[in-house]
């Protein structure tokens, strides 16, 4: 399955969908209150005191079922590596699963149990730090069956995860989905009361809306072409490879969240300040003060939400292993060995040490691919503009159960004039990972990668790519 940033992205939002979810949503301010051993009015009030000890309550709450729904990620991508041989299987029987939930939350059946709902409603809050915690994994247990649908998706995407670590990250950052808005929810009891009577005559849309993304997962996932996904948001690769610890992108994360702090401080001196009828002396005397520390922790939330995604994506994009390529990050790196069967070749297969001596561009692509399209036709007029130099395309088709007749039918329409091998997931893992297409590796005489490329290329950057593997710019260069 792909790993880069669209995962951990799909995750959080899938979070955020249960947090919108009919069986969730109305009742936050209940937990919130039951956790915190404060009613709904007295969390309106502006109260200092009282706003840090909601706010730990609810970490602690948020660790809770956070602890539950991470364990559920660990069971199920420990199941998958056990029956790692069949996760093609495994991915059909998640998808049919996913189907189904779809169809459930759609309204076009209803599955009677998924409305079953253990909330442990005789528990009491106002237990100190770990009382909350205790409600929090209680609450997860009981949440279980009514988020499932939305949930089942995500188990199973941590199931046919290929590391263990993966599959427990996608988990968390569903919990993260979660956590979020409930965090918000905790701190602006106020505010949220005003969305929500807003917001709830949207839950039925949100739940049908929801129901159709998970059946177009769901159909993915059974035909295996959920790597289409990954390509269609391809894009958002280019953050997973942002070096978080760069001192420039320090600077920019402190020079933005500056940017925040200014804006708000200006909203701040051009609000008009209360009446005095409209609020009672107490409240406009501690408001200020709460205001302000509230709103800062608001923005301290979001800027620690978007750096987890960043370093989730950047972690699940680090796959690759001793002796394994990473898209992006392979130049100097000896290129993996490979021994494919060739497209009409009958059984014969090409190994990359055949082509030793010889620049290559090894391409990966698949029938369904709109960037591989855009790309081939360009490939194959370079290959026949650089090939008696010493360059070779060989292109590797990811989808080889369509069919070898469907397979060539396409290459002739893109111009295709050289050698295809049929891919496997192997091959695939050695080359960096499932997590889109194209993937492009450009390979030296030495048999080394000196650029590789995630994503969809323009002919300049091709023929520049060719030239380097070429030695053509290092000549070009010295002669300068």
């Amino acid at each position: 399955m792909p790993s880069s940033l669209p995962l951990p992205i799909a995750a959080f939002f899938a979070g955020l969908v249960s947090f919108l979810s009919p069986c969730v949503l109305p009742l936050v301010p209940g937990y919130v209150s039951l956790i915190s051993g404060a009613s709904v009015e007295e969390l309106q009030n502006k109260d200092g005191r009282l706003l840090r000890k909601v706010l730990l309550q609810s970490v602690m709450f948020i660790l809770g079922f956070t602890v539950v729904f991470v364990s559920l990620g660990a069971v199920a991508s420990g199941f998958g590596q056990l029956i790692n041989t069949y996760k093609k299987f495994l991915s059909i029987i998640g998808g049919a699963i996913v189907i189904l939930f779809g169809l459930h939350l759609t309204g076009i059946f209803k599955i009677k149990w998924l409305y079953a709902d253990t909330r442990l409603h005789q528990l009491k809050g106002g237990k100190g730090p770990l009382g909350a915690f205790v409600i929090g994994f209680a609450f997860a247990f009981g949440w279980s069956p009514c988020v499932g649908p939305i949930l089942t998706p995500i188990m199973a995407l941590a199931a046919t995860e290929k590391t263990f670590t993966k599959g427990v990250v996608l988990l968390f950052i569903y919990s993260m989905g979660l956590a979020v808005p409930f965090l918000l929810t905790s701190l602006g009891i106020d505010r949220f009361l005003r969305f929500y009577s807003r917001f709830r005559r949207h839950l039925h849309t949100v739940e049908v809306v929801s129901g159709v993304f998970l059946i177009a997962i769901g159909i993915l996932l059974v035909t295996g072409r959920f790597t289409w996904l990954a390509t269609q948001l391809g894009f958002l690769n280019r953050f997973s490879t942002v070096d978080l610890f760069a001192v420039k992108n320090i600077a920019y994360v402190l020079i933005g969240i500056a940017a925040i702090a200014v804006v708000f401080l200006a909203v701040k001196f051009l609000r008009r300040a209360p009446k005095a009828d409209q609020v009672n002396a107490t409240a406009v005397k501690a408001a200020p003060g709460i205001f302000t520390m509230r709103n800062a922790v608001y923005i301290l939330i979001t800027v620690v939400a978007i750096s987890i995604l960043l370093f989730a994506g950047k972690y699940m994009s680090n796959g690759p292993k001793a002796g394994r390529l990473s898209a992006g990050n392979a130049a100097g790196q000896i290129a993996p060995e490979f021994d494919l069967q060739i497209l009409g070749g009958n059984g014969r297969t090409m190994k990359l040490s055949e082509l030793k001596g010889k620049a290559v561009l090894v391409n990966f692509w698949a029938t369904y691919c709109e960037p591989c399209k855009a790309e081939m036709p360009w490939i194959a007029e370079l290959q026949k503009q650089y090939g008696p130099q010493g360059f070779q395309v060989v292109g590797i088709d990811m989808d080889p159960e369509v069919g070898d007749q469907v397979i060539s039918n396409f290459a002739k329409r893109m111009g295709v004039n050289y050698p295809i091998l049929l891919g496997t997931p192997n091959a695939m893992e050695l080359y960096g990972g499932d997590r889109g297409l194209p993937v492009n590796f450009f390979i030296d005489r030495s048999g080394k990668v000196v650029h590789s490329e995630l994503g969809g290329l323009s002919k300049n950057e091709l023929e520049q790519n060719i030239k380097e593997s070429l030695g053509e710019t290092a000549k070009t260069a010295s002669a300068r």
